[in-house]
């Protein structure tokens, strides 16, 4: 759409960009798993779900995307527990899911990742742990890690 174009949205302060982004309707649960659904057959390769909470359905359904490479879940309530679920989408090189619930506790298994290239993290719990940083740092050598 014309209103996020790159150089329009350049243009906007901070202010203006949130007030556009919270003047959007915001998609219902119902409609994220209908997205999932009719997107789980057609190799999909990125997911981008933000400010709607995800429950393990939706989880389950996006783990089961064989293809999927890129994935952001921003800002969806995500827990510690709901990173093992995650741990099945095997193709994985990006992941995004900032400003969620991930405390240290997920620094093991968000470590197991054998494909992550990019991780970000900021906003989580985690980011205030100087062990879950390095554990993941030494986890991922080559990734670009974001904590801050």
């Amino acid at each position: 759409s014309i209103l996020e174009s790159e150089p329009y949205m350049q243009d906007l302060s901070t202010d203006q960009l949130s007030a556009l982004r919270d003047a959007r309707p915001k998609p219902s649960k119902n409609d994220v798993l209908k997205a999932i659904d009719v997107a789980a057959d057609r190799k999909l390769e990125q997911v981008v779900i933000r400010d709607v909470a995800v429950n393990s359905d939706t989880l389950q359904k996006i783990a089961a995307i064989s293809s999927l490479t890129d994935l952001t879940l921003d800002r969806v309530q995500l827990s510690d527990a709901n990173i093992t679920t995650l741990l099945r989408c095997k193709s994985l090189t990006r992941l995004s899911i900032g400003n969620n619930l991930i405390t240290a506790e997920s620094a093991e298994p968000l470590g197991k990742f054998s494909n992550l290239g990019f991780l970000y993290l900021v906003g989580n719990p985690i980011c205030n742990n100087p062990s879950a940083k390095a554990a993941l740092k030494k986890a991922y050598p080559d990734a670009y890690l974001h904590f801050e």
